[in-house]
């Protein structure tokens, strides 16, 4: 089972063990029949400024996976756009490479990645949270569809490490040594790494295969 949906409820998943640059976003998101645009993840400073990097889900008809950076909570700001949009009533998997104020790459489905390289001055000294399912939740700006398998690395995963992710391969089988958290979304979330915990209840919707055996 995955968890979510996020737009319509309370709950979100959240921490304070920040991951530092560079690092990496994944999992899969469900995209509904229609959806309002929301932050996927992201890590932030959760009030003041609100600057924050992440991973969106955004577009009008058509849409499609964008990595991040705002200054101070801007509507715009500096942003890599997935060159392929996402299928509807789908599982769909996202990866955002963060490798510094200066980039960040965005990966669907494995592939389809684009980089954007320009410093906008978000303020990373700021952040003081990593959120799944949202982003500025004073802002109550929540995802629109259903997150599973979602993994954040303290390093800059490989096009081969995110290509074994969007086949299937859980968190724990790609890099378990730099793996920060791990929401797997199944069963009650067993085999979570981190400290990372559902602020409200979340409601659950049907997982994505998980290829390959989860460790004991």
């Amino acid at each position: 089972m995955a968890r979510g949906n996020f737009y319509t409820e309370t709950g979100y998943f959240r921490s304070t063990t920040l991951p530092t640059f560079p690092y990496t976003i994944a999992g899969w998101f469900y995209l509904p029949a229609s959806m309002t645009s929301g932050a996927v993840a992201g890590v932030q400073d959760e009030g003041g400024s609100r600057d924050m990097t992440g991973v969106f889900a955004t577009g009008a008809g058509p849409v499609v996976f964008q990595a991040y950076e705002l200054n101070g909570g801007a509507t715009g700001g500096s942003v890599a756009t997935a060159t392929s949009n996402l299928n509807s009533l789908a599982w769909n998997h996202f990866c955002g490479v963060f490798d510094g104020d200066a980039s960040r790459t965005i990966y669907f489905n494995g592939g389809n990645s684009a980089t954007n390289t320009t410093n906008n001055g978000a303020n990373q000294s700021l952040y003081d949270s990593i959120i799944l399912g949202g982003r500025n939740i004073g802002g109550s700006q929540y995802v629109d569809g259903y997150l599973a398998e979602m993994g954040v690395w303290d390093v800059a995963l490989s096009a081969d490490d995110i290509a074994s992710l969007a086949k299937g391969f859980s968190c724990h089988l790609v890099r378990q040594d730099a793996l920060l958290h791990h929401i797997p979304g199944v069963r009650s979330d067993i085999f979570p790494v981190g400290d990372m915990a559902a602020t409200d209840p979340i409601g659950t919707f049907p997982h994505p295969p998980i290829i390959g055996a989860l460790p004991a």
